[in-house]
């Protein structure tokens, strides 16, 4: 379920950051949504200094959540 929620998430922040700018409230909101898509602790810490907090970590996302490191997510 997450997996599935995070790819379409990543696929609407694209369109979302386009649209309104990185600081915007809707993007700040699909960030934050996409944070809390990872697991508390660490992992939760370390995806969001990797993916979240860089204004251009978003755009490292892999397009597959399975891609994603094990020390970032589940």
């Amino acid at each position: 379920m997450k997996k599935m929620q995070m790819k379409h998430i990543g696929e609407h922040t694209l369109h979302v950051i386009q649209s309104y700018g990185r600081e915007s409230k809707e993007a700040e909101g699909l960030l934050n949504m996409l944070a809390n898509l990872a697991p508390t602790g660490a992992k939760r810490r370390n995806f969001i200094k990797k993916y979240v907090s860089p204004a251009e970590g978003w755009l490292k996302l892999p397009k597959d959540p399975n891609d994603i490191p094990y020390g970032f997510w589940y």
